[in-house]
């Protein structure tokens, strides 16, 4: 039985560029907030990093995405990612970018990673109505 790995960090981002060289991550538009003029709103390319460590063997990582309010899962048909660790000791990194994300309305929500069927962590984002159209 694999261990579940330790979600070392997860950020949402704009776009993720892996240096060829050093195999280092650049995260570009790091951001906590997104805003839409209205609703329902798609979001062109969201990228979800995530950093594990504590991991060896086999994993079949999956993504949620799902509106805390409803329980509404936006990617109810995301396949899974197959991750291959074979020291606890390493550090994994992965960038997965998703185009066109709609979201019905304004609310909070949350990415959730999960190995092999148990939570590994998840982090909270805001979705809500641009300043400038609700002051209209």
């Amino acid at each position: 039985m694999s261990p579940v790995p330790v979600l070392y960090s997860m950020l949402l981002c704009d776009t993720a560029i892996r240096e060829q060289g050093t195999g280092k991550y650049s995260l570009i538009g790091v951001f906590t907030h997104i805003w839409a003029n209205r609703f329902p709103a798609v979001h062109a390319a969201l990228t979800i990093y995530f950093c594990l460590t504590d991991a060896r063997g086999s994993y079949d990582l999956k993504l949620r995405i799902r509106n805390l309010k409803t329980g509404e899962e936006l990617l109810p048909e995301f396949p899974p990612i197959t991750l291959q660790v074979q020291d606890r000791l390493s550090v994994v990194e992965q960038a997965i970018q998703i185009r066109n994300l709609k979201f019905d309305e304004p609310a909070k929500y949350e990415v959730a990673l999960e190995a092999n069927g148990a939570p590994v962590g998840s982090r909270a984002f805001w979705v809500g109505e641009s300043i400038k159209q609700a002051e209209a």
